[in-house]
């Protein structure tokens, strides 16, 4: 629910008590505890940052530029040190390891470094746990920022 400036996970959350119907729907939340205001609406409130995603967006994708910049002259260096013959043989020993170490590995860091900002988990009915419900989006965005830093 959404009290116009902040996201609940739920009406229980934001400490609503009363609810207004209307032709069988939800309308808002009355009387939240929690929330700045004492009436919150269903679904989550809008972002409103589409002015830091396009700057977060283009200042990514010049990041990408500059550090792949570099590849062809790897590539080339690489074909100049080696002995011609083991050109080829080097060239893909060199990939093979560059995507092993890129692909395998890499999804399974990332996926444990996301879980581990899960605030609520969905648990079924057996008790076994299944997927992330609410992140702790702040915390987790400077880890992964941070991470691509590195």
């Amino acid at each position: 629910v959404c009290d116009g400036n902040m996201t609940y996970f739920s009406p229980c959350h934001a400490g609503c008590m009363d609810v207004e119907i209307q032709d069988g729907q939800v309308i808002s939340y009355l009387n939240c505890m929690c929330t700045l205001s004492e009436r919150t609406t269903p679904g989550q409130c809008d972002g409103g940052c589409t002015t830091t995603m396009w700057i977060s967006l283009t200042l990514t994708t010049l990041g990408t530029i500059i550090r792949f910049s570099g590849f062809a002259a790897h590539a080339y260096i690489y074909q100049r040190i080696v002995n011609e013959v083991d050109r080829t043989f080097t060239q893909g020993i060199r990939s093979s390891i560059v995507r092993a170490l890129g692909t395998l590995p890499a999804p399974l860091i990332f996926g444990w470094v996301i879980d581990k900002f899960c605030l609520v988990w969905r648990v079924s009915e057996d008790g076994t746990t299944g997927n992330c419900w609410v992140y702790d989006v702040d915390r987790l965005l400077l880890c992964l920022r941070s991470s691509k830093q590195l």
